[in-house]
């Protein structure tokens, strides 16, 4: 307990304990079945459901990971996608590569049949830009040599038109909303 105090507002703990053990439960216990719960489900979407009532509201979760991202907190999918409120699997996410000036992703073939969201993670300037690809609207993009079945992507960085240096094909129609984080 000692521990949870140097990371958790007294008040906020007491609370929390209060309320535990008016069903039964410690925080220990929550803990441990939060983090097997992390584990199963290999991330922890099921934290921010926003068909939940008590979901974070989309300002406090904003705040909660720009404090973490401000802190050194790596920008990832999941992140993202509750950035955007997006609860759909068919979502890739790729950041501006260190070594080139590209956003580099090797989606399936197979997502360009369903709407497909793609997210660019400009680490840089702390920005996040979403597109939203209609399904079976694209059918000009080039496939990785090596691996037939998958797109080989490779958007400019800095290039207003998000243009797919393999295809020519410009992306700047498909972008729904972009973020600061």
């Amino acid at each position: 307990m000692k521990e949870l105090k140097l990371f958790v507002n007294e008040s906020t703990l007491a609370n929390a304990e209060t309320i535990l053990e008016e069903n039964g439960l410690s925080i220990q216990n929550i803990v441990n079945v939060v983090l097997k719960r992390i584990e199963r489900e290999g991330g922890i979407d099921f934290l921010f459901g926003k068909t939940n009532a008590q979901a974070l509201d989309m300002n406090e979760e904003r705040e909660l990971i720009s404090s973490k991202t401000s802190e050194g907190t790596k920008m990832t999918k999941t992140i993202a996608k509750r950035l955007f409120a997006l609860h759909y699997d068919n979502v890739t996410f790729a950041s501006k590569n260190k070594g080139a000036n590209n956003y580099w992703a090797n989606p399936l073939f197979e997502c360009l049949k369903n709407d497909w969201y793609l997210i660019l993670n400009d680490w840089q300037r702390k920005e996040l830009h979403l597109f939203k690809v209609p399904a079976n609207s694209l059918n000009n993009l080039v496939a990785r040599a090596d691996q037939p079945n998958l797109i080989d992507l490779q958007i400019a960085y800095n290039d207003p038109t998000f243009t797919d240096n393999r295809s020519g094909m410009s992306f700047k129609q498909y972008l729904i909303n972009t973020i600061k984080y």
